[in-house]
């Protein structure tokens, strides 16, 4: 049994069980108010609704030497532990430190769910392949898809450079005519020439343990030599460099990161992947166009007088109780348990309307002064 949801005084909400009825979710719902409780099925969510989703990040790996500190209890984020990171402010926290359990966690982690950090308050989105960048405010575009070979890519745009295109590729183990590679390099040559002044980022698992890297040396024989030698010529024709001189799967370098612009990537290493592959990290030095965000509200739960809530929550929790013995059904008493809460929350909890402007939740006004001082 999860429990989902704020306890308010002696009232709770409890998620038991869950499943899908004519293509929605039908939940199992517990409702306890003070020495009362209920059981009933309701489609959808509305604690769901206020909670919004919840997208699914890994942890970090605790084999690196970085710090992942969860935002609300200070303690390290790692595999053994779940958690979410926000792509805005760059905070994790643990799923049980926000109240989202380990069936919800899971149950959304393949969806195209979006999700409120409770750190900033801002929207989180993952909705394609590329969900390392596709935040909801930064603009990008597909720009193709092959019907021929496993190839995708993207174009985002950049604000001191035209733009940087992504390229997603794969190339299966099992592919061994020269011909499907030759498709492949057919397209990413076009994609180059179709974005000739653009930074350009090829990455992907092409399954080559023959050539060694960076010395582009063909030693082993698990591929033809025609077929390692027509990877390192496209890479010589497009001006492109991998970066990659690290294993990624057992002793082999099968995950590749190639780019025309390697003075602009900062740090590259490997951190573990959720498969037999260990992920490819990569930082560089771009600065996406962002979108303007839409305003919303948000409440200043920091200037809360809690004395007064718990008197209203405890005086509303009585008259609640005390209309649970007349002939309401559960759904009259959830709609009453539901308005009365967000009432409570609207009337005593301060709140700000977000700018559209988007700004680092960091940067204060003292920052901003230090950063336009001339030295």
């Amino acid at each position: 049994m999860a429990q989902f949801g704020r306890d308010l005084d002696t009232a709770c909400i409890r998620i038991i069980s869950s499943e899908i009825v004519d293509k929605h979710t039908e939940y199992l719902i517990e409702v306890t108010v003070g020495t009362y409780t209920w059981t009933v099925k309701h489609r959808y969510s509305d604690f769901y609704e206020l909670h919004e989703k919840v997208e699914t990040n890994p942890g970090p790996s605790n084999l690196n030497d970085s710090s992942y500190p969860c935002s609300i209890c200070s303690h390290e984020c790692t595999w053994d532990s779940d958690a979410i990171v926000c792509d805005n402010c760059d905070k994790w926290c643990h799923i049980g430190c926000v109240n989202i359990s380990p069936s919800m966690y899971e149950k959304f982690g393949n969806s195209s769910a979006l999700w409120i950090c409770p750190i900033c308050d801002t929207p989180n989105h993952s909705r394609t392949i590329f969900q390392s960048y596709l935040s909801s405010g930064i603009i990008c575009q597909e720009v193709y898809k092959s019907k021929n070979v496993e190839l995708i890519a993207a174009q985002i745009n950049i604000t001191d450079t035209k733009s940087l295109v992504i390229i997603s590729a794969y190339r299966p183990p099992n592919k061994n005519d020269i011909d499907y590679l030759k498709q492949m390099i057919i397209e990413i040559n076009e994609l180059k020439l179709k974005f000739k002044n653009s930074t350009f980022w090829l990455g992907g698992d092409f399954n080559l343990p023959d050539i060694k890297w960076p010395e582009q040396n063909i030693s082993g024989s698990m591929y033809t030599k025609e077929l390692n030698e027509a990877f390192i010529d496209m890479l010589n024709n497009l001006g492109i460099e991998q970066m990659v001189d690290f294993p990624t799967r057992k002793d082999n370098i099968l995950d590749l990161f190639c780019t025309n612009q390697p003075a602009l990537i900062t740090k590259i290493k490997s951190i573990p992947g959720i498969s037999d592959h260990d992920i490819v990290l990569v930082d560089a030095i771009c600065k996406p166009q962002r979108s303007k965000q839409s305003q919303h509200k948000i409440y200043l739960w920091k200037k809360v007088d809690i004395k007064k809530i718990k008197d209203i929550t405890s005086h509303f929790i009585s008259e609640l109780i005390s209309q649970a013995n007349e002939n309401l059904n559960i759904d009259q008493l959830w709609n009453k348990f539901k308005e009365g809460s967000n009432k409570i929350i609207d009337d005593n909890v301060p709140s700000k309307i977000t700018k559209s402007k988007y700004t680092n939740p960091w940067a204060n006004r003292d920052i901003d002064h230090l950063c336009k001082k001339t030295t």
